[in-house]
């Protein structure tokens, strides 16, 4: 039996993923995608007028048939069949989601920023003040965000409105939230609320150590500034996420559930690796 059948539950409730950058997504995508493996699945790539054209592209039987939506889009996308499905996302600090997107860049992961800021000469301070809207309340946004209106503000409201209204999304149309800090009792959390069997993960797109950027603390302070919003935001988020995860008994659980983590990942790897020496026994 193959590692993903293993572990994967008899998720059948059609979900969509708000995918939010730098927040343990595409491990967290990875998870989903495992329990979700008989079902079709649509990603967002973040052109939100392309995506949807892509998905009208696509047989009516297959539209019919998809079970999961991941990927980078606002909260509203445009696309009925994505923005009335029970919607899961994941909040990261602000600072720390910053710090690590500015590591991803540098490590040249983000092809359409190569040319500009190449990882062999990549500058901290000049990206800073590159205005990438990535840089600057980016969970805010996309929360607040109808199609491309992520990429800015929305201004039917003051600035200073914009945690209140976030967090009116996050705490009554969000189906449920994790926080990447606390990401086993965030997956904890998502399978109590839609009575999964207990999920396991492998981590995805971890940065690499020998290309760790070096911050100063004036850089530091900087991203604080730049991202007020999310920080309000992500602190009354964290707030009512240890709340629930306190009401829901997770504390106690975690425990048993990293231990069987821990024996579910030296299996997956191992099958892996076995499905690779196969495969290359048999093409000799």
């Amino acid at each position: 039996m193959s590692s993903s059948k293993s572990i994967s539950t008899s998720l059948s409730r059609p979900l969509r993923f708000l995918h939010i950058p730098k927040t343990a997504g595409m491990t967290f995508t990875n998870l989903l995608m495992r329990n979700y493996w008989f079902s079709w699945n649509f990603r967002f790539t973040g052109d939100i007028s392309n995506d949807i054209a892509r998905y009208h592209r696509l047989p009516k039987n297959r539209r019919r048939r998809i079970r999961l939506f991941t990927g980078h889009a606002p909260f509203f996308t445009g696309l009925p069949d994505a923005d009335l499905l029970p919607i899961i996302t994941l909040l990261r600090d602000p600072v720390k989601r910053v710090m690590s997107y500015c590591q991803h860049v540098s490590e040249g992961k983000s092809p359409y920023l190569r040319d500009q800021f190449h990882p062999d000469h990549f500058d901290l301070d000049r990206f800073l003040e590159s205005n990438n809207y990535e840089l600057e309340n980016l969970q805010t946004k996309m929360l607040l965000g109808r199609q491309d209106s992520h990429k800015h503000m929305p201004t039917t409201r003051s600035f200073a409105d914009m945690p209140e209204l976030a967090l009116e999304v996050l705490f009554r149309q969000v189906e449920c939230f994790g926080i990447q800090e606390f990401f086993d009792e965030s997956v904890l959390l998502f399978a109590k609320h839609f009575t999964w069997r207990t999920p396991y993960y492998l981590r995805i797109n971890e940065a690499k150590a020998s290309r760790r950027l070096t911050w100063s603390q004036g850089q530091i302070e900087k991203v604080r500034t730049m991202n007020g919003l999310d920080i309000e935001v992500y602190r009354k988020a964290r707030e009512e996420f240890l709340k629930r995860i306190r009401l829901q008994g997770i504390p106690q659980q975690l425990a048993h559930f990293r231990s069987q983590q821990q024996a579910m990942t030296i299996r997956i790897l191992l099958e892996g690796w076995l499905g690779r020496v196969s495969g290359l026994l048999f093409s000799l």
